[in-house]
């Protein structure tokens, strides 16, 4: 099957940028789960722009994210999102997809700048634009499939190899393949990500040489519901920006001993304040200061989901613990989203823009992914125009995937995966018991506070783990990657927390 664009994931960053292809030709979008398992579709917050150019400024938007991302961001790419934010903002808004009229303030923000709906701001986002993609008939959708390898031929990305729900094995052919997959917080025995996190598209940039950056710095969110349950309950921080209090094990406050922002530092600060203060008992938020209609108001999804435990914001301090959430690194890209592979895009979490440097500020992620579609579009478009307009450019004729049958292709494509080896299957029932050991292993030794020497000893473990499908084989290629990357920063720097000794 060949499409004029292919889409590799249905977040946010996938689906706008599907919505915006469709313009221009036929779209694939490939999503790994339901349309509906995404990051996207567990984000409270809301998007960070700055709109009242009265009392707050673009320069201050910058400044807060370099200074969350320990000015280890790349400024340029700062700039430019955050000069585009009010502009996509517009854009959605011509979809359909209004904010509430007032926005709220999030850790590290210095102005109230975080554009939302209630507090399901990503559910709200993911359902409007799934409702516009599923109507549109530019658009195929292929939802329960895995993309396991890259169709790289002479230098250029033409597509990728897919099982179906069925275990059948398809390559899907574009003239531009655009990876939008998501992170790898799910690789982390404690987590907010979706099963589907596992960090796939760092795995298919190792496969063929594609330019990996920052993935030392897995961002752990301080606030997450201590109770069991998969994936972990986010309580957003928007919590804090409405005036809770992370309070200890004695009921006092501790922020401030930590940080001049106090409850609203930047999120690494936070998760390591709580992490300290956690040796001494249980940590809570406590907001029980707002009023009971106020709180059912801004966050009925949190006041839902607490009322299963028998809790409510209004009377209880509400148990809380860091968990991973958000991978600040991923496949490097420049402005208009380009890979070092030819026709090869990358948005979202899956791709390291620069933008999030050391550690990411809050809701510049959502953000992200609609500014960097835009951007996308755009290149793409001009690119067409140009060719359109160019007598001497050669047409691209797309491939027919060559006279070999799809699987007999797909066994040749992975030989190189594992030595030895002629074919793996895509997925065994080894695979979730291997997923398990691996989660184990990232949360004991690669989780908030970092030691070199237990670091080596993980990285052994994950070496000495034995893949017997391509699904556990290339999670423990996205595993040792994010480890090998821990442990050549031999600093502290955001996130990435380490004690050398």
């Amino acid at each position: 099957m060949s499409s004029d664009f292919l889409i590799v994931g249905s977040g946010i960053s996938g689906l706008f940028l599907a919505e915006k292809l469709s313009e221009l030709g036929t779209v694939t979008l490939v999503t790994k789960g339901a349309m509906r398992e995404a990051n996207t579709n567990f984000a409270q917050g809301g998007i960070a722009a700055v709109r009242d150019f009265e009392n707050d400024t673009l320069e201050s938007h910058v400044q807060d994210t370099m200074e969350a991302g320990s000015f280890h961001n790349d400024k340029e790419a700062v700039e430019f999102l955050v000069k585009k934010a009010d502009f996509v903002l517009q854009q959605m808004n011509d979809m359909g997809i209004v904010f509430d009229e007032n926005p709220t303030r999030e850790g590290g923000h210095s102005f109230s700048r975080i554009w939302h709906k209630d507090d399901f701001s990503g559910e709200y986002i993911e359902e409007s634009l799934i409702l516009r993609i599923q109507k549109n008939a530019n658009i195929n959708i292929w939802d329960r499939a895995y993309v396991f390898e890259l169709i790289v031929e002479d230098g250029e990305c033409k597509g990728v190899l897919v099982q179906d729900h069925n275990d059948e094995i398809h390559p899907l052919e574009s003239q531009n393949t655009i990876l939008a997959m998501g992170g790898a917080g799910y690789l982390f025995e404690k987590t907010t990500n979706p099963k589907v996190t596992v960090g796939e598209g760092i795995s298919l940039a190792i496969l063929h040489g594609i330019e990996l950056g920052d993935l030392e710095f897995i961002q752990f969110h301080p606030t997450v519901l201590d109770i069991e349950r998969e994936p972990m309950f986010l309580l957003s921080e928007a919590l804090r920006g409405e005036g809770a209090k992370l309070v200890n094990a004695d009921g006092k406050e501790f922020m401030l001993k930590y940080h001049e922002q106090g409850d609203l530092a930047p999120r690494d600060i936070v998760t390591r304040a709580i992490r300290e203060e956690q040796k001494k008992g249980q940590v809570y938020l406590d907001i029980r200061h707002r009023s009971v209609d106020f709180l059912r108001r801004r966050f009925p999804n949190i006041a839902y989901e607490l009322r299963k435990y028998d809790l409510k914001l209004e009377r209880d301090l509400i148990p809380v613990t860091p968990a991973a959430h958000y991978t600040c690194g991923g496949i490097k890209t420049d402005l208009q989203g380009r890979t070092n592979l030819k026709n090869l895009f990358a948005l979202g979490e899956v791709a390291c823009t620069g933008i999030h440097g050391a550690n990411r500020l809050a809701s510049n992620s959502l953000l992200e992914g609609v500014v960097f579609a835009e951007s996308i579009y755009w290149e793409i478009k001009n690119e067409k125009l140009k060719m359109k307009n160019d007598e001497k450019a050669a047409s691209y004729e797309l491939r027919d995937g060559s006279d070999e049958k799809p699987l007999e292709k797909s066994k040749n494509m992975n030989k190189k995966i594992v030595q030895n080896v002629d074919y793996l299957p895509v997925k065994t029932k080894h695979y979730e018991g291997f997923l398990k050991e691996i989660r184990r292993i990232m949360w004991e030794y690669f989780g908030i506070i970092r030691n070199l020497k237990q670091m080596e000893k993980g990285l052994k473990e994950l070496h000495e783990l034995e893949a017997k499908d391509i699904s556990s084989h290339n999670i423990q290629l996205a595993a040792l990657a994010i480890a090998s990357a821990c442990i050549e920063r031999k600093e502290s720097l955001g996130c990435h927390w380490v004690n050398l000794k």
